[in-house]
């Protein structure tokens, strides 16, 4: 006689796919707007990049001193960076 050769496979819950990662450029010796360039060419959203204003007044496109995420790290793509003209 034959083999049966039949079989049951019980399917669970799949895995959710890994989110997405994005690559942190460095920021730190850049103008907010390139800095803000940089930012959405790796893949992070625009609304999550927050300049917070110049110490002295003065130009917003100020030369960024500070960061809030290590650059050539990988984060979420939906981080947010925060950057600064000097560490706050």
């Amino acid at each position: 006689a034959e083999p049966d050769g039949s079989m049951t496979v019980e399917h669970g819950t799949p895995a959710p796919p890994p989110p997405p990662m994005c690559d942190m450029p460095q920021l730190v010796n850049q103008k907010v707007s390139a800095a803000r360039t940089l930012w959405t060419t790796e893949g992070f959203a625009s609304a999550k990049f927050t300049a917070l204003p110049p110490s002295q007044g003065g130009n917003s496109d100020y030369k960024v001193g500070w960061q809030s995420l290590v650059g050539g790290q990988q984060y979420l793509c939906s981080a947010s960076v925060t950057v600064a003209q000097a560490q706050p």
